[in-house]
């Protein structure tokens, strides 16, 4: 399996009278069967991100701190295809950056 990493880096105002921001980060991977020759798909909404593939993954240690306080992760089956959406995205800027295919050995031996 082959899988296509995504980062979504929010801009979030800090808490306190400082008015420090913060960032928030949340790392995806979408998982695609090996021989499959297509890109997942997205779909963006007023506030959310739908992503779609054979497997998608939330990396929690590539996260950042506390991002399940700012935003909401769901995943569902749609027609044979794991849907992940991302929610409460409006609130924040937003910045989406592809970091490209990774390959993982689905065998430890290899």
């Amino acid at each position: 399996m082959k899988s296509l990493g995504y980062c979504f880096h929010a801009q979030i105002k800090g808490e306190g009278k400082a008015g420090m921001r913060r960032n928030s980060l949340i790392r995806v991977e979408i998982g695609i069967e090996e021989g499959d020759s297509y890109v997942p798909d997205m779909v963006f909404g007023p506030d959310y991100v739908k992503l779609f593939g054979d497997k998608v993954t939330v990396d929690h240690n590539g996260c950042g701190k506390d991002f399940e306080k700012y935003f909401s992760v769901s995943q569902e089956m749609i027609d044979g295809c794991i849907a992940a959406t991302i929610k409460n995205l409006s609130k924040y800027p937003l910045v989406l950056t592809s970091e490209g295919w990774i390959t993982k050995s689905t065998n430890d031996n290899k």
